[in-house]
């Protein structure tokens, strides 16, 4: 009698392990959850052009260069 007491206290006592090891991994799961869930929000302009896209920057700076090597040059022929 005393040994079927001890199986079945046993068998009860690995069942609560097996509850708290199952709540426990159910709730580190939702905090995992919990913690991905940061609500971000990004916006992606794409229609508006970036100051490299535009055209004039770069035919101002050839310019800007083509002035500052026209310049050089002419003061190393003299």
């Amino acid at each position: 009698m005393i040994k079927q007491l001890s199986r079945v206290s046993s068998l009860l006592l690995q069942n609560i392990q097996l509850k708290i090891m199952l709540m426990a991994c159910i709730l580190v799961a939702n905090l995992k959850a919990l913690a991905q869930d940061g609500e971000l929000d990004i916006d992606i302009s794409v229609n508006e052009p970036e100051w490299y896209e535009n055209i004039w920057i770069w035919i101002g700076l050839a310019v800007f260069i083509i002035i500052i090597v026209a310049i050089v040059s002419a003061g190393r022929k003299k």
